[in-house]
């Protein structure tokens, strides 16, 4: 199940807060037994508090994850939990970060991007990646055209 939204709270300068929540549930039912679907990933999602005008484009954003628990991996299957916080029965913590971006517009060619990604320095794993993410980041950027 998948549900994404947008709410306009504003007109021009538009402030707006758009969502997005991915929900997946999968078993496998035998005639004799029931085991969790492999490779079906927790809850997870983002949500954003927007800002635009004709210049400048500013967004505050939270990205999260919930828990997988052991009984949610499907044994001996395509999960990866060697790569979770539990590597024999499989677990991944539930997580979330704060992150903002914004662009600038100088003029029509010019176009400056600013960005901080986990803010609070969140230690944390996207499911079944097997790798952690980076802590806080920041990011900068040009953007020409000619």
């Amino acid at each position: 199940m998948k549900k994404k939204s947008n709410y306009w709270i504003s007109k021009p300068p538009q402030i707006y807060y758009p969502r997005e929540v991915m929900y997946t549930n999968g078993r496998i039912v035998e005639p004799n037994k029931e085991s969790p679907l492999g490779h079906i990933s927790p809850l997870y999602g983002n949500t954003s508090v927007n800002f635009h005008n004709n210049k400048i484009l500013a967004e505050l954003f939270v990205m999260y994850n919930g828990a997988k628990k052991s009984s949610s991996y499907k044994t001996a299957g395509e999960d990866n939990q060697i790569y979770s916080a539990d590597p024999v029965l499989g677990f991944t913590p539930a997580w979330a970060t704060l992150n903002m971006r914004s662009s600038f517009t100088i003029n029509k060619n010019i176009k400056i991007q600013l960005g901080l990604e986990n803010i609070l320095d969140k230690f944390y794993r996207v499911f079944a990646s097997g790798i952690s993410a980076p802590g806080r980041n920041f990011i900068v950027s040009v953007r020409g055209s000619f």
